[in-house]
């Protein structure tokens, strides 16, 4: 190893070890919610500030994960694959979270439309990984790791 990679490998190795350590924070906060009887099932997110997008302004989004497929695990992976993204692990994928928030979220449009990922990139940071956070949530809180 020349001196120029020996900081960037540990650069790496730290990199990694902040990622394992804060998926075993998350992991052990959820196991303590759902010992606590907290819903993981479903998500009501009553956004910041409403957003108007599309001709429709929002308020308050619902979620249900339970409705979730593999076909729907599937289709969101084919389209992260369309955009040339790689999915890694799907816990730690906003991508695939946000995936999953469009298929789970309960409103639908006069015509039956569902959410777009557009419409959940619109949103303020904050309630954008809320929503994703919940999803995280509901997998590690099933057994998914």
């Amino acid at each position: 190893m020349t001196p120029e990679t020996k900081p960037k490998f540990q650069d790496a190795i730290a990199s990694v070890q902040k990622a394992v350590d804060q998926a075993a924070r998350v992991s052990k906060i959820t196991q303590e919610m759902k010992e606590a009887g907290i819903n993981f099932k479903t998500y009501k997110h009553p956004l910041t500030k409403p957003l108007s997008y599309e001709g429709t302004t929002f308020e308050v989004l619902e979620f249900d994960w339970t409705i979730l497929t593999g076909q729907d695990s599937l289709a969101i992976e084919t389209e992260l694959a369309k955009k040339q993204k790689t999915l890694v692990n799907a816990l730690w994928s906003e991508d695939y979270l946000a995936g999953m928030a469009v298929r789970a979220c309960t409103w639908r449009g006069q015509v039956g439309q569902r959410i777009s990922t557009g419409m959940l990139e619109a949103l303020p940071i904050a309630d954008f990984l809320k929503i994703c956070s919940q999803a995280r949530f509901f997998l590690i809180a099933s057994g998914v790791s």
